[in-house]
């Protein structure tokens, strides 16, 4: 049987039923407790089973020290094994050498992790930290031992031994006290049924009056919407918007008037042919390259203007006067275009709009989740006490909430 095994066994779901109902045929009287009562009795059953596991962890813990004991001098013998003494091929000697120092690296370092152990972890913890190591040794160096027991089969499975006793006694303790572990499995599960039981009896009235704050909530918001989208209208009737949309019109047909003129320049000046003309001068080819992907934003870099020299020099034409005026232009355009404060009004409209919105689908969710959480609290209520029920029999026997 594996060691994992030995764990498994002490824990055997049919020997705890066992267990259970013969405890269950001590107790016969219901005993009453209220929440309070119950949370009591309950800390003063967890000592008993905090002691009584003390009590394993002790035992536990000297086997564990006889255990590095016994490993130890398995270890110690091991090392001082002469295989010259057997009558062999030298190069299986070799082989069986060479394994078996793995095998005792290894079996070194298992006893140099259960001797650094933490004495404090809880016994389940403690008896899974020793279990692990122990597994992990045997995974490590399960091939080191098939290979070295050529020669040294009695020495080798002597160390086997000793585990499987180990683990044999650790086993037959937690068969002893397989019910105060369930015990405690129970208190836990009772524990957090009560927390949350304690949190429904506390939350239906908090449930009503949240549920009656977020209809309130939700009217007011409508109400809210409606006022909001009436002096909207009423702004774009004012004369103050009329005002605006009329100076946007404006705007647009300049701003159209003025990229017409850009293009024209642009064929004037034909930015093509200037920048196969300088392809050589890779600062003046650059220039050119920007004002033919973006004459506007070229512009408004070039603040020498050197597209006047670069035109002149080739095409002998002076657009000087035109490009001044262009940048004159495009700031007035810029400063037209900055946001009005009828552009900011409408967007406090209409975030305000929005805002009001997710609110309102925010509370009707909500709503919606509290109608069901009060709807279904009473049946929740029910299932938990049965709950707690059920699990109390195991610890204190048939009990009533009061």
């Amino acid at each position: 049987m594996g060691i994992i095994d030995f764990i498994k066994r002490a824990f055997s779901s049919e020997e705890i039923v066992k267990n259970k109902d013969n405890s269950e045929k001590e107790i016969e009287k219901k005993k009453d407790f209220t929440v309070e009562g119950l949370k009591e009795e309950i800390n003063s059953e967890k000592n008993r089973i905090k002691d009584k596991n003390n009590e394993i962890k002790k035992a536990v813990l000297e086997y564990l020290e006889n255990l590095i004991s016994e490993l130890n001098e398995a270890y110690n013998n091991l090392k001082k094994f002469d295989l010259n003494k057997k009558k062999e091929h030298e190069k299986i000697k070799l082989v069986v050498e060479e394994n078996l120092n793995f095998y005792l690296n290894n079996l070194e370092r298992l006893i140099d992790d259960l001797k650094k152990i933490d004495n404090n972890l809880g016994v389940k913890f403690l008896i899974t930290r020793i279990q692990n190591y122990v597994n992990l040794f045997e995974k490590n160096s399960a091939k080191q031992y098939e290979k070295a027991t050529i020669l040294i089969g009695e020495d080798l499975a002597k160390i086997k031994l000793i585990l499987k006793e180990f683990f044999k006694k650790v086993n037959e303790i937690l068969i002893e006290n397989k019910l105060n572990f369930e015990k405690e499995k129970d208190i836990e599960i009772i524990e957090k049924n009560l927390k949350e039981l304690e949190g429904f009896l506390g939350s239906l009235k908090t449930l009503k009056k949240n549920y009656e704050n977020l209809e309130l909530s939700y009217n007011e918001l409508i109400k809210e919407k409606e006022t909001l989208e009436d002096n909207f209208k009423l702004f774009k009737d004012s004369s103050e918007f009329e005002n605006y949309v009329k100076e946007r019109e404006v705007l647009k047909h300049e701003i159209n008037d003025f990229n017409r003129e850009i293009m024209n320049l642009k064929d004037k000046v034909n930015l093509r042919f200037l920048i196969k003309y300088f392809h050589k001068d890779s600062k003046k080819s650059a220039l050119l390259r920007d004002y033919h992907d973006n004459f506007i934003k070229a512009l408004d870099e070039d603040e020498n203007l050197n597209i006047v020299e670069l035109v002149s020099e080739v095409l002998y034409i002076d657009i000087r006067e035109d490009v001044k005026k262009f940048v004159r232009w495009n700031r007035e355009i810029k400063e037209k275009n900055r946001e009005h404060k009828v552009e900011r009004k409408i967007t406090l409209f209409e975030e305000g709009l929005r805002n009001i919105d997710i609110q309102l689908d925010s509370n009707k969710k909500q709503i919606e989740s509290e109608k069901l959480k009060l709807e279904k609290f009473e049946k929740r209520k029910e299932e938990i006490v049965y709950n707690i029920l059920n699990s109390a029999k195991t610890v204190f026997g048939q009990i009533n909430l009061v």
